[in-house]
């Protein structure tokens, strides 16, 4: 990966849901998709490795996406402050309303909207690179 290269988590237990949007952010922008499936193996990989977005499924088993902003929120590691997308088919639920935490998280709605996840990923990539992502 080069400087210029972005790089891109996400993060859903569902492989389908991962391979989709890996595809679709790989299309539409010149960026390294790391894909998890479990949300513990994700966490471990965010203590290390910087990311310019992180896009995160809500409900998940072992950790929720709300669950994984607070450890990154907390930590002191690369990704304490990288944009987050938090999909949800819930956006009413309880465990959304975590105001403290929300710099930097935007909630999109299930299903996914394909344009309107794309240019919310744009934003958060073009806010950590001031050139912005390379739009194929």
């Amino acid at each position: 990966m080069d400087d210029h290269t972005c790089r891109i988590a996400v993060v859903d237990d569902e492989p389908k849901i991962t391979k989709l949007l890996k595809l679709t952010l790989e299309e539409n922008f010149t960026c390294v998709v790391d894909v998890f499936n479990d949300p513990i193996i994700a966490l471990e990989c965010f203590r290390q490795v910087p990311f310019h977005a992180i896009s995160l499924d809500h409900r998940m088993p072992k950790l929720t996406g709300m669950d994984l902003v607070k450890l990154l929120r907390a930590s002191k590691g690369p990704n304490q402050k990288t944009s987050i997308l938090l999909l949800t088919g819930y956006l009413d639920d309880a465990e959304c309303a975590h105001l403290d935490l929300l710099d930097q998280v935007m909630f999109l709605e299930k299903p996914i909207d394909e344009p309107r996840y794309l240019r919310w990923m744009k934003f958060f990539i073009r806010a950590v690179q001031p050139s912005g992502p390379a739009v194929r």
